[in-house]
């Protein structure tokens, strides 16, 4: 049932997104609540290459180390490692016609709090709230 959601709202996300430039906000926190995977990670290595035959796009490859898990359903603990691999707008392309945010570029090193959904298939993580996935961590300097 909790994936029917999910896939209903995803589908209402995309109907809304060549219809307005952005998500509502309350959609947004909708899919976060009843993402499968909500996780702290540190973002270990990034690999990014172009997207086949979409030229304003990238392929991005994170390999990250859980530090925190709020929810899960693949059963991921605190210390393992995962990938996580996604689609993303070329930063340096001219994209003035795609009004929706693209996917942030994760930073080495660098903590986000994350909504990931695992692909069972290829055992890789995707994002499952587009580019509201990741939200960086501002670590405090004492």
């Amino acid at each position: 049932m909790k994936n029917n959601i999910v896939y209903i709202l995803s589908f209402m996300i995309m109907l809304a997104t060549t219809l307005v430039a952005q998500i509502p906000q309350e959609i947004v926190e909708e899919l976060k609540l009843l993402s499968e995977e909500h996780l702290t990670i540190v973002a270990d290595s990034i690999n990014i290459m172009p997207k086949e035959n979409m030229d304003n796009y990238l392929n991005v490859v994170v390999i990250a180390s859980v530090k925190e898990v709020h929810r899960t359903n693949s059963k991921l603990q605190g210390g393992e490692h995962i990938i996580i691999k996604y689609p993303t707008r070329d930063p340096g392309k001219n994209n003035a016609d795609k009004p929706m945010p693209a996917a942030p570029i994760l930073e080495c090193g660098k903590s986000y709090t994350s909504f990931l959904k695992l692909n069972t298939t290829t055992k890789v993580y995707e994002l499952s709230v587009d580019s509201e996935s990741f939200i960086e961590i501002i670590e405090e300097k004492s």
